[in-house]
């Protein structure tokens, strides 16, 4: 999957999420894993197009952390990924620092023209990023930890999603009408883009067929239009 797709505005929020593990992998602390090396415990790394955090330390030893579980490598170091995409992640409980990306809500646009004839609608989808931070401090370090991560967060989304993003966090422990899983933070991204025009559903015929209009499919203006009532009864 390409970072940005057919880029902004049609960019989905797949290509979204991909652009954001894209640029956690490349900011690694520590850079690309490597045999031999000694690593501490919070030490991040790039293995395999993903990043992962040292969570017990060690020297390294035989091949990178792969996949997305917790792992130890051939040296005894132990391994989590940083950044998940899917929900069945967010149950997962760890004490390293992690971010869960998952697919929220949506809502498109009312009919009518949109830009050039190219799209149908303009839609908005929601990402919600699960943060934890490092749940084995003190709370005043846990919540320090916490802000570097949302702003480093923010800084990403911002750049990848190209001014097309809207960002609320919602802190779990204060609110009652969401789900949480014990993260520290959710951050609601809502993504704005363009529907594409699908030219497979245009070139459906309809009736009435007038003149065309490139704007509606097979010429539908909305303006011709016939009515037919036939009423029935008696008094």
């Amino acid at each position: 999957m390409t970072m940005h797709g057919d880029g902004p505005p049609r960019s989905t929020l797949a290509n979204l999420m991909a652009g954001i593990v894209y640029h956690y992998a490349e900011l690694a602390s520590r850079g690309s894993w490597t045999s031999g090396a000694t690593y501490v415990r919070g030490d991040v790394v790039k293995s395999s197009g993903a990043t992962y955090v040292c969570h017990l330390a060690g020297t390294s030893s035989g091949t990178g952390p792969t996949g997305t579980g917790s792992q130890k490598d051939a040296g005894g170091v132990l391994w989590a990924p940083l950044v998940f995409v899917g929900d069945r992640y967010l149950g997962q409980h760890g004490s390293t620092p992690r971010i869960v990306l998952v697919r929220g809500d949506g809502k498109s646009g009312g009919p009518g023209r949109v830009g050039d004839g190219l799209h149908v609608a303009a839609n908005e989808q929601k990402m919600i990023a699960a943060v934890w931070a490092d749940e084995s401090t003190t709370d005043l370090l846990r919540y320090a930890v916490l802000e570097a991560m949302l702003d480093r967060f923010e800084n990403i989304v911002r750049k990848v999603g190209v001014g097309k993003v809207r960002l609320e966090n919602l802190a779990p422990s204060t609110r009652t009408n969401i789900v949480t899983w014990g993260e520290d933070m959710q951050v609601h991204v809502m993504y704005s883009r363009l529907v594409p025009r699908d030219a497979a559903v245009d070139a459906v015929p309809i009736e009435p067929v007038s003149p065309y209009d490139p704007m509606r499919p097979n010429g539908d203006t909305g303006l011709d239009f016939s009515l037919a009532l036939t009423a029935n009864g008696s008094r």
